[in-house]
């Protein structure tokens, strides 16, 4: 496969790490999109530390 992944695949990635530890994809998804906005799509934030930011602003 390409080294590139497709954006939706990176989406569900984050989603099942964050639902690993027991949050709700529904409550996931939409806190993901505002990260990406505010990080400009920069996945590499979002990814850092096991998915840290994410998991951080879920909790917010």
């Amino acid at each position: 496969g390409s080294a590139v992944m497709a954006p939706h695949s990176r989406f569900n990635l984050a989603v099942k790490a964050i639902r690993d530890i027991g949050i709700p994809r529904k409550t996931v998804k939409p806190v993901l999109s505002k990260l990406l906005e505010r990080y400009n799509d920069n996945w590499a934030l979002i990814k850092k530390e096991s998915y840290r930011a994410l998991a951080d602003a879920t909790f917010e």
